[in-house]
């Protein structure tokens, strides 16, 4: 299920249920807290996806010829997030996007090999 800034208890209790399968992720990227997550969450900047055993990280990227679901962060079991990627792909269109990114490890490339690789981001420490 997809929680959103309109139901704030419901977001706050399924968050702090989901925090333990976003953490690997987020330790990852290291470029978010917990905190900074929720008050994106909260302000409604990104959207949580809160499954039994798993959850992910959604936004909107407004660009200036489309706007793009971001699956930014996941984790938890593989089988709940890849069932419920079709949903989410309703969902996007419904708020009016045209694509869908993945924002993630090397590895998603092979679970999802339908997609096509736009972009590669590199960074350096400075």
């Amino acid at each position: 299920m997809i929680v959103s800034k309109k139901d704030p208890l419901k977001l706050g209790v399924e968050y702090l249920r989901c925090a333990e399968f976003l953490r690997p992720a987020i330790d990852i990227h290291k470029t978010h807290s917990l905190l900074d997550i929720f008050g994106m969450l909260v302000s409604g900047h990104a959207f949580l996806v809160a499954l039994k055993d798993s959850a992910g990280i959604l936004e909107i990227v407004r660009y200036p010829k489309y706007k793009s679901c971001r699956i930014w962060l996941a984790g938890g079991k593989m089988d709940e997030l890849l069932d419920i990627y079709p949903k989410i792909q309703i969902w996007a269109k419904r708020k009016g996007c045209k694509k869908i990114e993945i924002l993630g490890r090397k590895g998603w490339e092979k679970v999802f090999q339908d997609h096509k690789k736009e972009a590669v981001v590199l960074t350096k420490e400075l």
